[in-house]
């Protein structure tokens, strides 16, 4: 596996690790990808399309604007010109980050890219943060992505320090009389 990255100049040990890793993994099928990382240049169509591929509905174009807008932060994975990934992180800014909307197109699973996407954004994360401020990043896992985000270095909740993420769905209500 081959990854560009755009804007940020870094290495990550872990990355390495795991490029060297899929390099070698894949190499042995003869398949080799090379994948491009892109910052806040995710568009409403490919969203809508990963969303789509991985079995989630469309959203209403002017709320994905609005989300994309929103976001501190938006990850388009390519592949051969093709947007095969995606990732956004939102928060406040300041010392809370939130990773959201990690898509991989089905066709382009288990090949590193959903990792590659991640330690990007925890390096973006790290330079919105000041020297020396500690931040918290926090995500929602599917069940059987949990082992991935445990590999990146997420700590499952309930642990020996903190209590369990904790969730609640609400129904929006705008524009109903008050």
């Amino acid at each position: 596996m081959k990854i560009h990255y755009n804007k940020y100049k870094w290495i990550s040990k872990r990355l390495i690790i795991y490029a060297i890793i899929a390099m070698y993994h894949y190499s042995l099928g003869g398949i080799f990808l090379e994948l491009k990382i892109y910052e806040n240049m995710l568009t409403i169509a490919s969203m809508q399309e990963l969303r789509l591929s991985c079995g989630f509905p469309l959203l209403d174009s002017g709320m994905v604007r609005t989300a994309l807008a929103r976001s501190l932060l938006n990850l388009s994975a390519v592949v051969d010109e093709r947007v095969v990934g995606m990732l956004r992180v939102t928060g406040d800014g300041v010392f809370v980050f939130v990773i959201c909307d990690v898509m991989v197109h089905p066709e382009y699973r288990d090949r590193g890219i959903a990792s590659a996407m991640v330690l990007y954004s925890l390096r973006c994360i790290e330079n919105m943060l000041p020297s020396g401020v500690l931040g918290t990043v926090s995500l929602f896992a599917a069940k059987e992505h949990v082992r991935l985000y445990k590999r990146l270095g997420f700590e499952a909740l309930p642990s020996r320090d903190r209590g369990p993420g904790m969730q609640l769905t609400v129904i929006g209500r705008q524009g109903e009389e008050k």
